[in-house]
This record gives structure tokens, C-alpha cells and sequence, in this order.
């Protein structure tokens, strides 16, 4: 059976805009446009599930993925920052 797999990278992020690391992750208000922007893509194509980090940035742009297709996340301790003192291992 063939699978496709959809890379989608976190919406944009707070500490994205103001390069600050601290506190929650949280989506910028352009952020959260561009996770509810992306989610219906993802509608007519029959994806099974999401994977996600831990990673508040890339949970909630996993959930409005999730809100417009009907499936769960699943929070995966592999995905996460690689590179850095932010590595999530």
C-alpha cells in the first residue's frame, strides 16, 4: 500500500519575531493566520493522522491541521529541534 507523507514546519512564532527564548512558544498573531491558512489543504486529502513535537509552536499549528480534517495528533518525542541548546533529547 503506498503512504504519502506531508511536511508541514511550524507556523510562525513568537520567538520568531522577537528572537527572545523565553516562556511558551506561542504562535504569533501572523502565526495562527498561517496554520488556519494551511489546514484546508489538508481536507480533501485523506491523511490518516498528524504527527507533532512536543513543541507548542508546532502543536498548535498541528491542531488547526487537525480541527479541519477530523484526525488526532500524535505528540512524537523524535520530532523536535536538532541543532543547539534546544534540542529536545
Amino acid at each position: 500500500m503506498k503512504k504519502t507523507i506531508y511536511f508541514v514546519r511550524h507556523a510562525e512564532s513568537k520567538t520568531n519575531v522577537d528572537s527572545s527564548f523565553e516562556g511558551e512558544d506561542m504562535l504569533s498573531e501572523e502565526g495562527s493566520k498561517q496554520a488556519i491558512s494551511v489546514a484546508p489543504r489538508f481536507k480533501s486529502l485523506n491523511i490518516e493522522c498528524v504527527y507533532t513535537s512536543k513543541i507548542l509552536r508546532a502543536k498548535l499549528t498541528g491542531e488547526e491541521i487537525c480541527k479541519v480534517t477530523g484526525v488526532n495528533a500524535i505528540i512524537h518525542d523524535f520530532l523536535g529541534e536538532r541543532k543547539g541548546k534546544f534540542d529536545s533529547n
